[in-house]
């Protein structure tokens, strides 16, 4: 049996152009809403309880298969979207999404219009649904604007080579990568047009803050090490191309608010509380020992809420900062979860860890909570709690073992501590 774990759109999965399925609405979470019930249990722990689940069945060939997380973030203050899909290893389908508000009704949607169907990432500005997926190649993604393909390159000043997309309330940013300048440029829904802001510093998380875009710098490998924090500005510069003086290049570089000396690490995740922002990293001397930061973006300080001296290492680790789909999570107060992972037999076993801002870490969701087979595909911290997405895949004998179709039911759970 193969699993097949997708990432985010950090990860920039080739996604679209997909196929659709059926519909179905909850509205009671302590029914628990399953479209296909089931008798299979997932959750084996009194100290945690299901928010939301569901389960799907699927035929598998000889190409095997695996459902996985595209999308387990907020899309809404108020809401919580598990987007899914099933992939084999020559095509796409069975797109599926969950959401969760913080009435703990549970929506489940799976009929898609075709091309865009559910949106790796989805927005809203009014009462139109923005819709991101990543194209079929590096460096492509399509919009859609109620279910309509959006032209990103009508006005082209300000759009950038597609790097690092992640969703903000508004539109998208899109990163560079750079070890010295670097640029973010953001997409406006609205407008549906680009901004490019530029900085210096390498290994830094970016996002929108009051309707302004920052960014936050950990440099590393430099005379400038430490933090850095980066402000949006007006100071429009436009670079004429050498070759052809029609074309212009127009980005703004950003006002540097702060700068913070000091040895931090890599950044691997970053949480935004209103005008807190944590960033998770790795210690620069060793990646089992990680640390944590608090940047304030009202008075611009920064303050270390988990040094990076931490005697326990911890797995499951991911290199990019994900803002959708991420095996590390920080609350609002700076405590740090992660999930852990081992291999034993080729049989994988998952469990969470937190690291509390006292120094003391503790297992709060062990291998023996979950059903064997259970894998963790996201964590977020949402509604004053943290949510984990688990998905556990059931072979269903159907007595013909040499037909080369396989039954298969995925059963999907958001569940929470108590």
């Amino acid at each position: 049996m193969k699993k097949v774990q997708l990432g985010s759109i950090g990860l920039l999965l080739a996604i679209s152009l997909l196929s659709s399925c059926k519909k179905d609405t909850a509205s009671n979470s302590s029914q628990q809403p399953n479209p296909n019930p089931t008798t299979f249990t997932i959750l084996k722990s009194n100290q945690w309880k299901v928010l939301a689940q569901q389960s799907l069945p699927m035929n598998e060939g000889v190409l095997g298969g695996g459902r996985g997380a595209t999308a387990f973030t907020t899309q809404k203050p108020d809401e919580l979207r598990w987007y899914s899909l099933h992939r084999t290893m020559s095509n796409i389908s069975g797109h599926n999404e969950m959401i969760l508000n913080t009435k703990g009704e549970v929506t489940i949607n799976s009929n898609f219009t075709h091309p865009s169907y559910g949106g790796d990432i989805k927005g809203f500005i009014g009462s139109d649904i923005w819709k991101i997926n990543v194209g079929e190649v590096a460096n492509q993604i399509y919009a859609f604007k109620n279910d309509q393909l959006v032209d990103l390159s009508k006005y082209p000043e300000g759009q950038e080579k597609i790097i690092r997309i992640q969703a903000t309330e508004d539109g998208m940013l899109n990163c560079s990568e750079s070890n010295t300048s670097n640029y973010v440029s953001y997409y406006h829904y609205a407008t549906q047009k680009w901004k490019s802001n530029f900085f210096t510093g390498n290994n830094f998380v970016t996002l929108r803050y009051k309707g302004l875009t920052y960014a936050i710098c950990f440099t590393r490998l430099t005379s400038a090490n430490g933090i850095t924090i980066w402000e949006e500005s007006n100071n429009r510069v436009e670079t004429q191309d050498p070759q052809i003086p029609t074309i212009k290049t127009v980005r703004y570089p950003m006002t540097n608010l702060k700068y913070i000396p000091g040895e931090y690490g890599w950044v691997i995740h970053s949480a935004t509380y209103g005008d807190e922002v944590f960033v998770a990293f790795h210690s620069h001397t060793s990646n089992t020992r990680f640390g944590v930061v608090k940047v304030n973006l009202t008075n611009h300080t920064a303050e270390l809420i988990q040094a990076p001296e931490q005697k326990a290492a911890f797995g499951g680790t991911q290199y990019v900062v994900l803002n959708n789909v991420h095996s590390v999570e920080v609350d609002d107060k700076g405590n740090l979860y992660v999930v852990e992972s081992r291999n034993e037999n080729n049989k994988a076993y998952y469990s969470i860890r937190k690291y509390l801002t006292n120094g003391q870490t503790e297992v709060i969701l062990k291998e023996s909570d979950l059903a064997f087979n259970t894998n963790i595909q996201g964590l977020k911290f949402f509604n004053g709690k943290l949510h984990v997405a688990v998905m556990n895949k059931e072979d269903i004998p159907d007595g013909n073992p040499n037909d080369n179709n396989f039954k298969v039911v995925y059963h999907k759970q958001i569940i929470a501590p108590n």
